[in-house]
């Protein structure tokens, strides 16, 4: 008999089975499998664990700070010049490059939540260009660094269904490769609208399922993330669950250029060993005249859909 896959957004129950895949992070010997709905295009995780938290071990690395390598460093540096009040001509120079290769999603500070802000490294920078930051995380352990370490007073461990902040209170709502690991991302976004000012951003980055990559390395790409990524999104797919929340407005959308996501998964194809995998992390760099023809041809590994409350 053939087994049936319910749609979670549509309900539609005619999804395609597009492969089976692993965990390559824990090992685990346990297999799941990725659906895609005919109807609205959703990839979909199924079954989808009982207890998730047992996938996220101790050394996931958003939970741990970033190494200091050449790109997060020149990263770091453009971002703080960036929001620099008053800026020496060296940080007028970085501004340029900011707006050129790390374009923001506002040019005036205000208050930030940054929704699965990890340890708190982009909020520390944002902190530095002058945001009032706020942010929140289910991991206790990201969360103590952030707070222990980075002295951000203000992230909490909570979850995202009922966000514990006023109407109308941010200017700026970041979710960096989180949507596609939440239960509920409908229900997170009408949240997170309540708590964004009028005019204010919500901004969300996540894998983007047309990327070409995808189709090479198909079980080997990074961003399918099982059983983590419990979602994956086509920037239509994604456009469209935000067009049916009332009162937010797709803006824009931009293809991320990074040359993370394929160095990783290089590493998976070959073998998925740490030195090799070092090596290439270290020299991702060079990977960057390929991703960045991917993005301009909106093939990219990973999407940022900035969104508007009306």
């Amino acid at each position: 008999m053939k087994k049936i896959f319910f749609c979670d957004f549509c309900g539609e129950k005619n999804g395609k089975l597009l492969f089976v895949n692993f965990d390559h992070l824990t090992k685990k010997n346990k297999f799941f499998n990725l659906i895609k709905c005919g109807k609205c295009g959703l990839v979909y995780l199924s079954p989808k664990p009982k207890n998730i938290k047992k996938y996220y071990l101790d050394n996931y690395e958003p939970y741990n700070p970033h190494s200091k390598d050449l790109y997060f460093s020149f990263y770091q540096t453009l971002v703080k010049s960036f929001y620099k009040k008053k800026k020496t001509l060296i940080d007028l120079s970085k501004s340029v490059f900011c707006r050129i290769f790390y374009p923001q999603p506002t040019s005036e500070c205000g208050k930030i939540l940054d929704i699965g802000c990890g340890n708190g490294g982009y909020l520390s920078i944002l902190k530095d260009g002058g945001w009032e930051v706020y942010g929140l995380d289910f991991s206790k352990k990201a969360v103590d660094f952030a707070q222990n370490e980075r002295g951000l007073i203000n992230i909490k461990q909570a979850r995202t269904e009922i966000l514990d902040y006023p109407n109308n209170f941010f200017d700026l709502i970041t979710m960096n490769h989180l949507i596609e690991h939440l239960p509920n991302p409908k229900k997170t976004l009408i949240e997170a609208k309540r708590v964004l000012k009028t005019g204010g951003i919500i901004s969300i980055t996540t894998p983007n399922f047309s990327s070409l990559n995808e189709k090479i390395f198909k079980t080997n790409w990074f961003p399918l993330e099982t059983p983590r990524h419990l979602f994956l999104f086509e920037a239509k797919v994604l456009i469209k669950l935000i067009g049916e929340i009332d009162g937010l407005r797709v803006t824009k959308v931009k293809h991320d250029y990074s040359s993370y996501c394929f160095a990783k998964s290089l590493g998976y194809l070959l073998g998925n060993r740490p030195s090799l995998n070092r090596f290439l992390m270290t020299f991702k760099i060079f990977f960057l005249p390929y991703t960045y023809i991917l993005s301009l041809t909106n093939h990219s590994d990973t999407m940022t859909i900035y969104a508007q409350k009306q």
